[in-house]
């Protein structure tokens, strides 16, 4: 869900952005040798935990999810009204990082390698290293999120019991195993309906409070469904229900965010669709004809297709029974297990 004002992302010039990415190579690879704890999960894969000094510095690297930022997303993570830049943004949640502490890491350790034994089997393409980080949650909602090939956890989030832990490792990981395969994601958001799109443009009047996921920065996979007789194509967007972040009523992102599904221009897909009055297509999932038989459900969360997936990935991995359709991780389970029946 790449932001945009006037027809253009949100991103650095190509020269700054090559300096990002060196710096981020090299810190990434300062990472790989340092002595971190390191758990294996699977074969030629290492789950490594980061101190609060190396977590935050991690996290104050530009990303994919970083330059997708909007002016409001970035407001409303500080909780201020007052515009934010990225550079003040990043410097504000490297100071979020958090040490494990003994008995967090050996818990968090006992959860990795219960997962361990859950995948064996399946083909997963994961990065080779995948990092752990402990937040205080309040860079972003304290919620468990992913940046590059790591995983974040607030402090709050490591108080679940082990298994609901193991489910939200599971669903994470499906995050930095989709990110390091896109086109397996593609794969697995094609069961549920979803294909291939140009990286939508976002709408002018949106873009300055659009919201963004920090699992799925990026808007180019459409699902086709009816409205209102007719066959449209849409992707699904966030955004905040008011342009500027509003201090004396406080709240997160959560308390700001709508989700809805955009029509797509049949002309231009990369664009939004406009009604005869010019107005903006946005429509709620359940008046989206045909919407929720393509996505099945199985998961509430079906505010982008990544997200969706995720929760069906930890529903395979788990071997949860009764599910609405259980045909979705059936497919899922024969493109991550192509030697089963």
């Amino acid at each position: 869900m790449a932001a945009r004002k006037g027809g253009r992302p949100y991103v650095w010039g190509h020269s700054k952005g090559e300096e990002v990415r060196i710096a981020l190579t090299a810190l990434l690879a300062t990472i790989t040798t340092l002595s971190f704890a390191a758990v294996p999960l699977t074969k030629g894969v290492t789950v490594k935990f980061l101190d609060a000094e190396a977590g935050g510095e991690f996290l104050a690297q530009p990303d994919d999810f970083t330059r997708s930022l909007s002016p409001f997303d970035r407001s409303v993570r500080l909780k201020v009204a007052r515009e934010v830049t990225q550079k003040e943004f990043l410097a504000y949640v490297s100071k979020h990082g958090l040490d494990w502490t003994d008995k967090e890491e050996q818990w968090m350790t006992q959860r990795v390698k219960e997962v361990r034994m859950l995948l064996n089997g399946y083909r997963l393409p994961l990065p080779k290293t995948i990092l752990l980080i402990k937040t205080t949650g309040k860079e972003d909602a304290g919620a468990a999120y992913t940046r590059r090939n790591a995983i974040v956890f607030s402090a709050r989030r490591l108080k679940r019991n082990g298994a609901a832990m193991r489910k939200l490792f599971l669903h994470e990981l499906f995050h930095v195993l989709s990110r390091n395969a896109p086109k397996l994601a593609t794969k697995m958001y094609q069961i549920i309906g979803y294909e291939p799109s140009p990286e939508l443009i976002f709408p002018e009047e949106l873009a300055p409070r659009k919201l963004t996921n920090p699992d799925a920065p990026f808007s180019r996979h459409a699902i086709k469904f009816e409205h209102e007789g007719d066959a449209v194509k849409a992707i699904p967007i966030l955004y905040s229900r008011v342009t500027k972040y509003d201090e004396k009523k406080g709240g997160t992102l959560f308390q700001y965010l709508v989700f809805r599904l955009l029509v797509l221009n049949e002309d231009n897909p990369a664009g939004a669709a406009r009604d005869a009055e010019g107005k903006l297509i946005l429509i709620r999932p359940d008046d989206a004809k045909g919407f929720h038989e393509k996505i099945g459900r199985n998961t509430g969360y079906i505010i982008h297709p990544e997200e969706t997936m995720a929760d069906n990935f930890v529903y395979l991995i788990t071997a949860k029974k009764d599910l609405p359709n259980p045909e979705i991780v059936q497919r899922l389970g024969a493109l991550l297990r192509p030697d089963r029946d």
